[in-house]
């Protein structure tokens, strides 16, 4: 049987805004007592709390209820938590979970989640930190269900409009155009999210640092084709420093000096701003405002990578000879790419931040490498 003690706190719980959607969280324990103290915790208006007291309801549940979060135990009469949790994540991705374990270890909390867990909480549970979790990982869960929303709305719409644009093309040119420019509108918009939702599965469940840097360069080349490309880095001094880069056609002994002086001159002007840059090579000059011959006739793509509070957390930045130009298509590549790595960074820094707290009293020090 599952023992979850837990820390008494004050559980009185801040009121929910009067336009958050029902929501409905699966709590799966063996013992009854510990999912109605659960329970009690997270109830929310609007919020449905079902239970399940092993992994063979929890799938009967699933598969007969819109659930989107799950609360799991990591020891389950007829199962692992760890692999409800990935049933759940391939048979309903739209459902987020946490586990819930009380023998914390890093390899434990590395696997559930790399498993598709949003989150894992460690017992004895604190009663405002468990309210807390629950309500951000239902709002995120919210977040990407909206999303895919869309992405459904935008399919439709193109779908729909591809069969007006061919039905009216020899009736109303005028009209046609028109309906040509929205198409591309929204045509861009769908590729904008499909190029996120591949990096995101590329980026699943990777918390180290050095691999989310060379999956994402590896994403853009793939994409591009061959460039010279680096991310770039804060670092504690309020500068950049080159996180990684992929090298195209600069020899072995310029790279270096061309890498220290992009991070040094060029990198603080990315973090400036607002959004992508797209420059050929007489707008370089003036963008630059310095020696830009490491730069000279190269075609640029660059962009910040910002949280929502606008604090730079990364910057990409693309180059090769103006005679093999950018398409758009790439410009629209490194603008979509941009915010969703920082989304994942904003991932792997709190999960690293919390493996600190969690494993820096352990004898061994054995934390993830970042």
């Amino acid at each position: 049987m599952s023992s979850i003690p837990t820390h008494e706190t004050d559980t009185t719980r801040p009121a929910v805004a009067t336009s958050c959607p029902p929501q409905s969280v699966l709590i799966i324990d063996d013992d009854p007592n510990i999912r109605e103290v659960i329970a009690r915790i997270i109830d929310q208006p609007k919020r449905t709390i079902l239970h399940a007291a092993n992994a063979t309801e929890a799938e009967l549940t699933l598969s007969t209820e819109s659930i989107d979060l799950c609360l799991v135990d990591i020891s389950l009469p007829d199962g692992n938590g760890i692999d409800i949790v990935n049933r759940v994540r391939d048979a309903h991705p739209l459902t987020r979970s946490i586990l819930i374990t009380g023998d914390a270890t890093t390899e434990r909390a590395v696997d559930a989640i790399r498993a598709g867990a949003v989150d894992f909480i460690t017992k004895p549970l604190d009663n405002d930190d468990l309210s807390t979790r629950v309500t951000d990982a239902l709002r995120r869960q919210h977040k990407a269900f909206r999303r895919d929303q869309r992405l459904d709305r935008l399919r439709t719409l193109c779908k729909q409009l591809n069969k007006a644009r061919h039905e009216i093309t020899q009736q109303v040119d005028i009209l046609c155009n028109d309906l040509v420019i929205a198409y591309q509108e929204l045509a861009n918009q769908m590729q904008s999210m499909e190029i996120t939702s591949d990096l995101r599965a590329d980026l699943q469940g990777e918390l180290d640092l050095e691999q989310v840097i060379r999956r994402t360069l590896e994403f853009i080349v793939n994409r591009v084709g061959p460039t010279n490309a680096v991310l770039f880095l804060p670092n504690p001094g309020g500068g950049f420093t080159v996180g990684g880069y992929v090298n195209y056609s600069h020899d072995k002994q310029s790279h270096k000096v061309y890498t220290d002086q992009i991070a040094t001159h060029i990198a603080p002007l990315i973090a400036e701003t607002e959004g992508v840059v797209h420059f050929e090579s007489d707008q370089l000059h003036d963008w630059l405002d310095a020696d830009n011959r490491w730069l000279e006739n190269s075609e640029v793509i660059a962009a910040p990578c910002r949280d929502e509070d606008g604090e730079v957390l990364a910057s990409l930045m693309l180059d090769r000879d103006v005679n093999e130009p950018f398409d758009p298509e790439h410009v629209d590549l490194i603008e979509a790419m941009a915010p969703l790595l920082a989304d994942h960074l904003i991932k792997v820094i709190s999960i690293h931040h919390r493996l600190s707290d969690l494993f820096d009293d352990e004898e061994d020090g054995d934390i993830l490498p970042f």
